[in-house]
């Protein structure tokens, strides 16, 4: 039910949130987003805020004036970052050991989201940590997991703390 327990406080409304999937469409817009979720401790302490968050994505090419989204233009696999495994809880048992991208894969075509194509090749800005994609077993494949590090550690409504979902028991999310 909107408003009980969202991280922002007020209602949805599409003129201060944009769109459903994809938020607001320009970097002005960002300034009408509210700064702090309704607990405010850890995003005070780790010195962010949505308006800044959101002009940042649009000045470092995460979001595109009108609401487009940038096209990947190359891919390749690299070590995940020991600070991104800790922060997901997640991590893959074939991760390559290096930084370095070796035999990086180029892009088929432009992003096509705009034009009601296809979303192969391109960057996607969804980033709500309260019901990540990767934090529902049925996406990901355990296989390929490390034991203990199968499924994205959702957050609490502050947008920071993360709950330990990782209970190793049989038949949960782990």
């Amino acid at each position: 039910q909107p408003g009980v327990d969202t991280m922002y406080p007020g209602a949805y409304d599409a003129s201060t949130w944009g769109k459903q999937y994809g938020g607001v469409d320009n970097k002005a817009q960002c300034q009408g987003l509210p700064r702090y979720p309704t607990k405010d401790a850890a995003m005070k302490s780790a010195g962010d805020d949505l308006v800044t968050l959101c002009e940042y994505g649009f000045d470092n090419g995460a979001r595109q004036e009108g609401g487009g989204n940038p096209s990947i233009q190359s891919i390749a696999r690299v070590k995940c970052p020991a600070e991104l495994v800790e922060l997901t809880q997640m991590q893959r048992n074939d991760d390559p050991s290096e930084y370095t991208a070796e035999a990086p894969v180029e892009a088929a075509h432009e992003c096509e989201a705009g034009s009601g194509g296809s979303l192969a090749w391109c960057l996607t800005r969804m980033m709500d940590c309260r019901k990540p994609s990767g934090g529902f077993k049925d996406n990901v494949k355990a296989e390929i997991m490390v034991d203990g590090k199968r499924i994205v550690q959702p957050c609490l409504s502050d947008g920071y703390t993360r709950i330990d979902v990782q209970c190793g028991c049989s038949d949960c999310y782990c």
